[in-house]
Protein backbone atom coordinates (compact mmCIF):
# COMPACT_ATOMS: atom_id res chain seq x y z
CA UNK A 1 0.00 0.00 0.00
CA UNK A 2 1.34 3.41 -0.95
CA UNK A 3 2.26 5.75 1.89
CA UNK A 4 0.53 9.10 2.28
CA UNK A 5 2.96 11.95 1.45
CA UNK A 6 3.74 14.23 4.37
CA UNK A 7 0.94 16.74 4.97
CA UNK A 8 2.07 20.23 5.97
CA UNK A 9 0.45 22.27 8.72
CA UNK A 10 -0.18 25.13 6.27
CA UNK A 11 -2.09 22.73 3.98
CA UNK A 12 -4.36 21.63 6.82
CA UNK A 13 -4.84 25.27 7.82
CA UNK A 14 -5.87 26.18 4.27
CA UNK A 15 -8.34 23.27 4.20
CA UNK A 16 -9.90 24.43 7.49
CA UNK A 17 -10.11 28.01 6.20
CA UNK A 18 -11.60 26.72 2.95
CA UNK A 19 -14.33 24.85 4.82
CA UNK A 20 -15.12 27.87 6.99
CA UNK A 21 -15.32 30.33 4.07
CA UNK A 22 -17.48 27.99 1.99
CA UNK A 23 -19.79 27.27 4.95
CA UNK A 24 -20.22 30.98 5.73
CA UNK A 25 -21.22 31.62 2.13
CA UNK A 26 -23.65 28.72 2.31
CA UNK A 27 -25.35 29.79 5.55
CA UNK A 28 -25.28 33.56 5.18
CA UNK A 29 -26.15 33.92 1.50
CA UNK A 30 -27.09 30.66 -0.26
CA UNK A 31 -29.45 28.92 2.17
CA UNK A 32 -31.35 32.10 3.16
CA UNK A 33 -31.93 32.74 -0.57
CA UNK A 34 -32.91 29.06 -1.06
CA UNK A 35 -30.37 28.73 -3.90
CA UNK A 36 -28.95 25.44 -5.16
CA UNK A 37 -25.15 25.08 -4.94
CA UNK A 38 -23.22 23.19 -7.60
CA UNK A 39 -22.11 19.61 -7.15
CA UNK A 40 -23.16 17.16 -4.48
CA UNK A 41 -24.56 19.79 -2.10
CA UNK A 42 -26.98 20.98 -4.77
CA UNK A 43 -27.97 17.39 -5.63
CA UNK A 44 -28.47 16.57 -1.94
CA UNK A 45 -30.58 19.68 -1.38
CA UNK A 46 -32.81 18.89 -4.37
CA UNK A 47 -33.26 15.25 -3.26
CA UNK A 48 -34.08 16.35 0.29
CA UNK A 49 -36.77 18.70 -1.06
CA UNK A 50 -38.24 15.97 -3.29
CA UNK A 51 -38.31 13.42 -0.42
CA UNK A 52 -40.02 15.95 1.83
CA UNK A 53 -42.69 16.66 -0.80
CA UNK A 54 -43.34 13.01 -1.65
CA UNK A 55 -43.23 11.24 1.72
CA UNK A 56 -43.26 14.16 4.15
CA UNK A 57 -39.89 13.18 5.63
CA UNK A 58 -37.65 16.15 6.35
CA UNK A 59 -33.95 15.31 6.05
CA UNK A 60 -30.90 17.47 6.65
CA UNK A 61 -29.37 17.68 3.19
CA UNK A 62 -25.88 18.17 4.67
CA UNK A 63 -26.08 14.68 6.19
CA UNK A 64 -27.10 13.33 2.77
CA UNK A 65 -24.21 15.27 1.23
CA UNK A 66 -21.71 13.68 3.65
CA UNK A 67 -23.10 10.18 3.00
CA UNK A 68 -22.77 10.64 -0.77
CA UNK A 69 -19.22 11.92 -0.36
CA UNK A 70 -18.17 8.94 1.77
CA UNK A 71 -19.69 6.47 -0.68
CA UNK A 72 -17.95 8.08 -3.65
CA UNK A 73 -14.64 8.30 -1.78
CA UNK A 74 -14.72 4.55 -1.11
CA UNK A 75 -15.53 3.80 -4.76
CA UNK A 76 -12.75 5.90 -6.34
CA UNK A 77 -10.12 6.02 -3.57
CA UNK A 78 -7.59 3.83 -5.38
CA UNK A 79 -7.59 6.25 -8.33
CA UNK A 80 -6.79 9.30 -6.19
CA UNK A 81 -3.53 10.67 -4.88
CA UNK A 82 -3.36 9.70 -1.20
CA UNK A 83 -2.52 13.15 0.11
CA UNK A 84 -5.17 14.75 -2.11
CA UNK A 85 -7.77 12.24 -0.88
CA UNK A 86 -6.99 12.76 2.83
CA UNK A 87 -7.07 16.55 2.59
CA UNK A 88 -10.29 16.42 0.57
CA UNK A 89 -11.97 14.13 3.13
CA UNK A 90 -11.02 16.65 5.84
CA UNK A 91 -12.47 19.47 3.75
CA UNK A 92 -15.87 17.98 3.01
CA UNK A 93 -16.14 16.52 6.54
CA UNK A 94 -15.67 19.98 8.03
CA UNK A 95 -18.17 21.47 5.55
CA UNK A 96 -20.67 18.78 6.59
CA UNK A 97 -20.13 19.38 10.33
CA UNK A 98 -20.31 23.16 9.98
CA UNK A 99 -23.38 22.72 7.78
CA UNK A 100 -25.14 20.99 10.66
CA UNK A 101 -23.86 23.22 13.47
CA UNK A 102 -24.01 26.70 11.89
CA UNK A 103 -27.52 28.17 11.69
CA UNK A 104 -28.63 30.14 8.65
CA UNK A 105 -28.31 33.87 9.23
CA UNK A 106 -29.54 36.34 6.62
CA UNK A 107 -27.67 39.66 6.64
CA UNK A 108 -29.11 41.10 3.41
CA UNK A 109 -32.52 40.80 1.80
CA UNK A 110 -31.35 41.58 -1.73
CA UNK A 111 -31.29 38.51 -3.99
CA UNK A 112 -28.60 39.96 -6.29
CA UNK A 113 -26.26 40.57 -3.36
CA UNK A 114 -26.94 37.08 -2.03
CA UNK A 115 -26.16 35.56 -5.41
CA UNK A 116 -22.96 37.57 -5.95
CA UNK A 117 -21.44 37.23 -2.48
CA UNK A 118 -22.57 33.63 -2.17
CA UNK A 119 -20.72 32.92 -5.42
CA UNK A 120 -17.65 34.84 -4.28
CA UNK A 121 -17.38 33.02 -0.95
CA UNK A 122 -18.14 29.68 -2.60
CA UNK A 123 -15.44 30.29 -5.20
CA UNK A 124 -12.91 31.46 -2.59
CA UNK A 125 -13.62 28.39 -0.47
CA UNK A 126 -12.88 26.14 -3.44
CA UNK A 127 -9.73 28.09 -4.36
CA UNK A 128 -8.33 27.78 -0.83
CA UNK A 129 -8.89 24.01 -0.99
CA UNK A 130 -7.11 23.85 -4.35
CA UNK A 131 -4.19 25.88 -2.95
CA UNK A 132 -3.87 23.24 -0.23
CA UNK A 133 -3.76 20.45 -2.80
CA UNK A 134 -7.31 19.34 -1.99
CA UNK A 135 -10.81 19.87 -3.35
CA UNK A 136 -14.45 19.69 -2.29
CA UNK A 137 -14.68 16.06 -3.42
CA UNK A 138 -17.83 14.96 -5.20
CA UNK A 139 -17.63 16.02 -8.83
CA UNK A 140 -13.85 16.50 -8.53
CA UNK A 141 -13.54 12.82 -7.63
CA UNK A 142 -15.71 11.86 -10.60
CA UNK A 143 -13.62 14.03 -12.92
CA UNK A 144 -10.31 12.53 -11.76
CA UNK A 145 -11.64 8.98 -12.09
CA UNK A 146 -13.03 9.50 -15.61
CA UNK A 147 -9.95 11.40 -16.82
CA UNK A 148 -7.76 8.48 -15.72
CA UNK A 149 -9.99 6.18 -17.78
CA UNK A 150 -10.09 8.55 -20.77
CA UNK A 151 -7.63 11.50 -20.61
CA UNK A 152 -9.16 13.32 -23.60
CA UNK A 153 -12.73 13.17 -22.27
CA UNK A 154 -14.10 16.74 -21.74
CA UNK A 155 -15.28 15.74 -18.28
CA UNK A 156 -15.78 19.27 -16.92
CA UNK A 157 -18.30 19.88 -19.68
CA UNK A 158 -20.24 16.86 -18.44
CA UNK A 159 -20.00 18.06 -14.83
CA UNK A 160 -21.46 21.38 -15.96
CA UNK A 161 -24.27 19.51 -17.72
CA UNK A 162 -24.95 17.61 -14.49
CA UNK A 163 -25.30 20.87 -12.56
CA UNK A 164 -27.60 22.25 -15.26
CA UNK A 165 -29.74 19.10 -15.01
CA UNK A 166 -30.14 19.65 -11.26
CA UNK A 167 -31.23 23.24 -11.90
CA UNK A 168 -33.56 22.16 -14.71
CA UNK A 169 -35.31 19.69 -12.40
CA UNK A 170 -35.52 22.25 -9.61
CA UNK A 171 -36.96 24.80 -12.06
CA UNK A 172 -39.64 22.37 -13.22
CA UNK A 173 -40.58 21.33 -9.68
CA UNK A 174 -40.16 24.53 -7.69
CA UNK A 175 -40.16 27.45 -10.11
CA UNK A 176 -37.68 29.02 -12.47
CA UNK A 177 -36.72 32.13 -10.53
CA UNK A 178 -34.66 30.27 -7.91
CA UNK A 179 -33.21 27.96 -10.56
CA UNK A 180 -32.05 30.89 -12.69
CA UNK A 181 -30.61 32.77 -9.72
CA UNK A 182 -28.80 29.54 -8.76
CA UNK A 183 -27.32 29.39 -12.24
CA UNK A 184 -25.94 32.91 -11.86
CA UNK A 185 -24.54 32.04 -8.42
CA UNK A 186 -22.81 28.94 -9.83
CA UNK A 187 -21.47 31.00 -12.74
CA UNK A 188 -19.90 33.56 -10.40
CA UNK A 189 -18.22 30.83 -8.34
CA UNK A 190 -17.02 28.96 -11.47
CA UNK A 191 -15.55 32.09 -13.10
CA UNK A 192 -13.63 32.87 -9.93
CA UNK A 193 -12.28 29.32 -9.70
CA UNK A 194 -11.33 29.14 -13.39
CA UNK A 195 -9.44 32.46 -13.21
CA UNK A 196 -7.45 31.53 -10.10
CA UNK A 197 -7.03 27.75 -10.33
CA UNK A 198 -3.79 26.96 -12.16
CA UNK A 199 -3.85 23.16 -11.68
CA UNK A 200 -5.17 22.50 -15.18
CA UNK A 201 -3.45 25.40 -16.97
CA UNK A 202 -0.37 24.96 -19.15
CA UNK A 203 2.41 27.34 -20.14
CA UNK A 204 5.04 27.25 -22.86
CA UNK A 205 8.56 28.51 -22.16
CA UNK A 206 11.00 29.77 -24.78
CA UNK A 207 14.49 29.94 -23.27
CA UNK A 208 17.42 31.50 -25.16
CA UNK A 209 20.72 30.68 -23.50
CA UNK A 210 24.42 30.29 -24.19
CA UNK A 211 24.58 27.38 -21.73
CA UNK A 212 21.95 25.06 -23.16
CA UNK A 213 23.56 21.80 -22.04
CA UNK A 214 23.88 22.91 -18.40
CA UNK A 215 20.33 24.35 -18.39
CA UNK A 216 18.75 21.18 -19.82
CA UNK A 217 20.70 19.04 -17.36
CA UNK A 218 19.42 20.95 -14.32
CA UNK A 219 15.86 20.96 -15.68
CA UNK A 220 15.88 17.22 -16.36
CA UNK A 221 16.89 16.60 -12.74
CA UNK A 222 13.76 18.37 -11.47
CA UNK A 223 11.17 17.82 -14.21
CA UNK A 224 10.07 14.88 -16.31
CA UNK A 225 9.44 17.14 -19.28
CA UNK A 226 10.54 17.06 -22.87
CA UNK A 227 12.74 19.91 -24.08
CA UNK A 228 13.29 20.78 -27.74
CA UNK A 229 16.47 22.52 -28.90
CA UNK A 230 16.47 24.96 -31.83
CA UNK A 231 19.69 26.54 -33.12
CA UNK A 232 19.87 30.15 -34.22
CA UNK A 233 21.95 33.28 -34.26
CA UNK A 234 21.72 36.59 -32.44
CA UNK A 235 20.79 39.19 -35.08
CA UNK A 236 22.88 41.92 -33.48
CA UNK A 237 25.80 39.99 -31.95
CA UNK A 238 25.99 37.37 -34.76
CA UNK A 239 26.80 34.86 -32.02
CA UNK A 240 25.24 31.34 -32.01
CA UNK A 241 22.22 30.89 -29.76
CA UNK A 242 20.17 27.91 -28.63
CA UNK A 243 16.43 28.16 -28.11
CA UNK A 244 14.95 25.67 -25.65
CA UNK A 245 11.22 25.06 -25.76
CA UNK A 246 9.17 23.19 -23.17
CA UNK A 247 5.60 23.00 -21.88
CA UNK A 248 4.87 22.74 -18.15
CA UNK A 249 1.98 23.08 -15.76
CA UNK A 250 1.54 26.78 -15.00
CA UNK A 251 2.30 26.25 -11.31
CA UNK A 252 5.75 24.92 -12.34
CA UNK A 253 6.76 28.07 -14.28
CA UNK A 254 8.42 29.95 -11.40
CA UNK A 255 10.47 26.89 -10.46
CA UNK A 256 11.67 26.47 -14.06
CA UNK A 257 12.66 30.14 -14.28
CA UNK A 258 14.53 29.91 -10.97
CA UNK A 259 16.47 26.84 -12.12
CA UNK A 260 17.35 28.37 -15.49
CA UNK A 261 18.60 31.61 -13.92
CA UNK A 262 20.63 29.66 -11.36
CA UNK A 263 22.67 28.38 -14.31
CA UNK A 264 22.50 31.34 -16.69
CA UNK A 265 21.54 34.70 -15.19
CA UNK A 266 21.50 36.27 -18.66
CA UNK A 267 19.09 33.73 -20.16
CA UNK A 268 16.15 35.25 -22.06
CA UNK A 269 12.87 33.56 -21.07
CA UNK A 270 9.50 34.08 -22.69
CA UNK A 271 6.43 32.54 -20.99
CA UNK A 272 3.29 31.98 -23.05
CA UNK A 273 -0.14 30.53 -22.37
CA UNK A 274 -0.80 27.11 -23.92
CA UNK A 275 -4.46 26.51 -24.68
CA UNK A 276 -4.16 22.87 -25.75
CA UNK A 277 -1.34 20.36 -25.96
CA UNK A 278 -1.47 17.18 -28.04
CA UNK A 279 1.10 14.44 -28.01
CA UNK A 280 3.36 13.02 -25.32
CA UNK A 281 2.61 15.33 -22.39
CA UNK A 282 1.57 14.22 -18.92
CA UNK A 283 0.23 16.57 -16.30
CA UNK A 284 1.92 16.44 -12.92
CA UNK A 285 0.28 13.78 -10.79
CA UNK A 286 -1.73 14.97 -7.80
CA UNK A 287 -0.20 13.49 -4.63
Amino acid sequence: MRKIPKIKFTEVLLVILSSLVYSLGLHIFINPANLYPAGFIGISKLLANIIKDIVGLELNFMIMYFAFQILLTVLVFKYLGRKFAVLTVIQYSLVSILGILIPNYQIVDDMILQVLFGGILGGLGSILALKAGASGGGTDFIAIYLQKKNPVLPIWDYIMYLNWTVLLISGILYGWEIALYSMVYQLVATLLINNMDIRQKLSGLYIITDQSDDVTEVLFKSFHRGITKLWGEGAYTKSPKVLLFMVVNTFEVNQVISLVRSVDEKAFINVTKSEQVYGNFKRQKIE
